[in-house]
């Protein structure tokens, strides 16, 4: 414990290696501890060191095979390698040790359904009300992996037995009133979060539910007022601040969203989604630099977050901070190289007035796999704008070539060829990108 604890401060300290030498000390003494085990696999993560995570996750779950946890960590090794067979065989043993492992079977439920194959969670799931029929939570398992409107009503008959079997499972309610706002049974489902097993004291994840039952009529007046109802009674209920987070962003009380950041933040000052609202929140406040400081701070503690990196790039760029937009490219680009952020490289490159550099980046885009308009249209932009319409054609038109090039590569170099063509022949009053849209 006291070299896991070590390890909190060094990340804390954003002292990574020395992160890893404590947790490395603690795994030495337990090779088995499973709290050691994932700050260990979260540390290598963030190296992107995969492989390193999945053999520390090996060596814990056989020094310590009956510990649901190890099992459940190394299925998340296996699945971040690609090994989904080994991942599920994972998982499956979980769930064997632990038939209430909620980790595990979160993952179960998502992988198999990712792989196209939901049915292995759910085969599962009966497994274990035939093997242990008598206790409430394995008809809760099997409710919670039959899930979507074809399984609505066999979820509907598993989750109403589980109530039987303990009535005052209150995660037993929960869920019987999210398979009722499924079914488009909202009246019902608000009755089921006030079960009156539980007289006059409706306990707070049932008021939450009912929350967010108000929110999907659309009342979010009513759901923003009972949810702060619940916030009096817990003021340390971080999913009701959230929730409230996303309401008052919603309806556009900013000072009352701002109000859910900094509680967040108070509350979890060093997980990166409460770092992330923290940011966003005084964004629409208009405060620029403490956005950037919430921002930054989080993206240090998970430099592999994209859409983080993504957010504080696009300020410093905006502010022309073009050095430190440029220190954030660097470290988003050692672990990703999604479309989104080659193009914002793009737009770094042609800033800093970096031509081959912005040629080799259209290239790399052009490869790329994606479904959003945004990076070609952008890069193709910044051709124009720079006046590089000719290295954009030639890049485009050796890319054509490829039978790996994306859709769009061959609309683009149409469209700029087109352009090239008839540029003298535009309205002068009209822009270069006016005359692209029309295009």
């Amino acid at each position: 414990l006291l070299w896991t604890d070590l390890a909190r401060v060094h990340r804390l300290r954003l002292d990574f290696d020395s992160e890893s030498e404590a947790l490395a000390n603690a795994l030495r003494l337990d090779p088995g501890h499973s709290t050691a085990l994932e700050m260990m696999c979260e540390a290598l993560a963030r190296k992107r060191d995969l492989q390193a995570a999945c053999d520390f996750a090996k060596r814990a779950t056989a020094h310590a095979s009956l510990d649901y946890l190890n099992h459940t960590i190394l299925a998340e090794q296996w699945w971040q390698l690609k090994e989904h067979e080994r991942a599920i065989e994972s998982l499956r043993q979980a769930v064997r040790i632990e038939p209430g492992a909620d980790r595990a079977w979160g993952n179960l439920q998502q992988w198999a359904k990712d792989l196209g194959k939901p049915e292995i969670a759910i085969d599962i799931a009966r497994t274990l009300t035939q093997s242990r029929p008598g206790e409430a939570r394995s008809w809760h398992v099997l409710a919670r992996m039959l899930d979507g409107p074809q399984h609505s009503d066999e979820s509907l008959a598993a989750i109403e037995r589980a109530i039987e079997l303990n009535p005052l499972g209150i995660d037993l309610h929960d869920l019987h009133a999210d398979i009722l706002v499924e079914q488009g049974r909202l009246r019902e489902a608000s009755l089921a979060c006030q079960p009156a097993v539980f007289g006059d004291l409706q306990p707070s994840k049932l008021a939450i539910r009912q929350s967010i039952i108000d929110a999907t009529r659309g009342d979010l007046l009513a759901a923003i007022a009972r949810v702060r109802t619940v916030l009096v009674e817990e003021p340390h209920n971080h999913r009701a601040w959230t929730l409230l987070g996303d309401w008052t962003k919603a309806i556009n009380d900013f000072d009352g969203y701002l109000e859910v950041a900094e509680n967040l933040a108070r509350l979890s000052p060093n997980y990166e989604y409460s770092l992330y609202t923290l940011g966003d929140a005084r964004l629409l406040k208009g405060d620029r630099e403490g956005a950037k400081e919430a921002f930054a701070r989080a993206f240090e503690l998970v430099p592999y977050h994209e859409h983080l990196g993504n957010n504080l790039f696009d300020l410093h760029f905006e502010d022309d901070e073009l050095e430190t937009a440029a220190a954030v490219i660097a470290v988003l680009r050692e672990h990703s190289s999604s479309c989104f952020v080659v193009t914002r490289e793009l737009q770094l490159a042609f800033k800093q007035e970096r031509s081959d550099r912005a040629r080799e980046l259209l290239a790399e885009l052009c490869t790329a796999k994606y479904e959003s308009d945004w990076p070609i249209t952008t890069a193709g932009q910044l051709f124009i704008e720079a006046g590089m319409i000719d290295d954009a054609i030639g890049v485009l038109r050796q890319a054509i070539e490829l039978p790996s090039a994306h859709a769009q590569v061959a609309a683009w170099w149409a469209r700029l060829e087109f352009w090239k063509a008839n540029l003298d022949h535009w309205t002068p009053v009209l822009s270069r990108l006016e005359v692209l849209d029309r295009i």
